[in-house]
């Protein structure tokens, strides 16, 4: 089966309410104020990984001067998404939801695919399009998860835009944990809150010995904490003493209107996944 297959059969078993939730629904935004972060970190010239999701984190990254963005995500229609809100961004539109399946069509059948990929995330959208064309069913109510958007590019589109036409970035669908598809080094790796539904002890050293291998000498790993959103065995002041050996903790924000916290763990010089 190849992947825009499986991709579709997917979509199939959401919009026949028979999905067995093996990756959720797509967040159309991301639910964090991305400035806490970026305020407060050194990302000129450096090799980066960030989480796909929304595309909100990379095309955050798009607006500053990185060396190069990959990006990766368990979900594989979060890439199918990626393709969609560039072409959106194409006609300065930054949500879907104000799209109607109508314009949404002759959004994407102008589309001109630059590769295989984009091609496949084509035909999968007009595919898609077409189940929901004649229900009352919005592709937004059907596909995604809601949020209330922090981030705009009001002022930034026309420089995303023009770095999306120099080089789509790399997308690994792999979970980060377990999977060795990734093989470069980063100097900083956006988790968003995935520690949230991994916050117990086998799974964090997993991703320690995880971090040796695709952190640069003095590389970061940038987090997020929503509190109350999982019920784990650890919660973040053990997993902060369980980094500490190996990691150096950094709260980078912490907005209490919002009840976010935005940390970063950095490599330090005496880690070694042999040691774990």
């Amino acid at each position: 089966m190849s992947q825009l297959e499986f991709d579709l059969n997917y979509v199939k078993s959401i919009l026949d309410y028979d999905n067995d939730d093996t990756f959720g629904f797509i967040y159309s935004r991301t639910t964090e104020d991305l400035n806490c972060i970026f305020d407060n970190l050194n990302y000129q010239d450096k090799k980066i990984l960030t989480v796909l999701s929304s595309s909100d984190y990379l095309f955050h990254l798009y607006t500053k001067d990185v060396a190069s963005v990959d990006t990766f995500d368990i979900n594989p229609l979060t890439y199918r998404y990626f393709h969609l809100r560039k072409w959106l961004l194409n006609y300065n539109y930054l949500d879907i939801s104000i799209l109607s399946i109508k314009e949404l069509i002759y959004i994407v059948k102008k589309v001109n695919p630059t590769s295989k990929e984009e091609q496949d995330s084509k035909l999968f959208w007009m595919i898609v399009f077409e189940k929901l064309k004649n229900t009352n069913e919005s592709l937004y109510d059907a596909l995604f998860s809601y949020v209330s958007p922090k981030e705009t590019y009001t002022e930034s589109i026309n420089t995303i835009k023009q770095n999306l036409i120099k080089k789509e970035p790399v997308f690994y669908q792999c979970d980060i944990i377990n999977s060795s598809c990734i093989k470069n080094n980063y100097d900083l790796i956006f988790l968003s809150n995935i520690l949230d539904y991994n916050r117990n002890k086998k799974s964090l050293l997993k991703f320690m010995r995880k971090l040796d291998l695709l952190l640069n000498k003095d590389g970061s790993l940038v987090c997020t904490h929503i509190p109350n959103l999982t019920n784990p065995t650890i919660d973040l002041k053990e997993e902060i003493l369980l980094f500490e050996k190996y990691f150096q903790y950094e709260e980078l924000y912490n907005k209490e209107s919002d009840g976010i916290l935005y940390y970063k763990y950095t490599k330090k010089l005496l880690f070694s996944s042999r040691t774990i």
